[in-house]
């Protein structure tokens, strides 16, 4: 899978585990799932138009889940499968409760930062 972060108002991916880099197109699905803050499957059928390469690596579906702190975007978490059947339910569930989690700690993250940028002007 792969998670990005919005920086300044871009995404940027920070992490992912696919041997190959994907442009994220801002029409695309992984801005859809940010802009939209609305977790969804997507089969082969459908990102193996715009992104053939991963079709390529066996990819079959891939979940899109948004990352949000205080009802705001600040990421997309995507999961990639190779099974045939779609996510369900339950695991669709864990997954938005682990974005949850994911959000909490980018946050903190980017708060840190913050702060060390402001104490190092402070001392200037």
């Amino acid at each position: 899978g792969s998670l990005l972060v919005a920086i300044d108002g871009e995404l940027t991916e920070v992490y992912s585990t696919l041997p190959l880099k994907i442009k994220r197109r801002k029409k695309g699905n992984t801005y859809r799932a940010f802009k939209e803050d609305q977790a969804y499957v997507l089969h082969k059928n459908v990102f193996g138009k715009t992104h053939p390469e991963l079709a390529k690596l066996g990819l079959i579906s891939n979940l899109y889940l948004p990352i949000s702190y205080r009802k705001k975007s600040i990421g997309v978490l995507i999961v990639n499968s190779k099974k045939v059947r779609h996510f369900n339910a339950k695991e669709l569930n864990i997954m938005q409760l682990f974005g949850s989690m994911a959000s909490m700690g980018i946050r903190k993250t980017q708060l840190y930062d913050e702060t060390k940028k402001a104490l190092g002007r402070c001392e200037e």
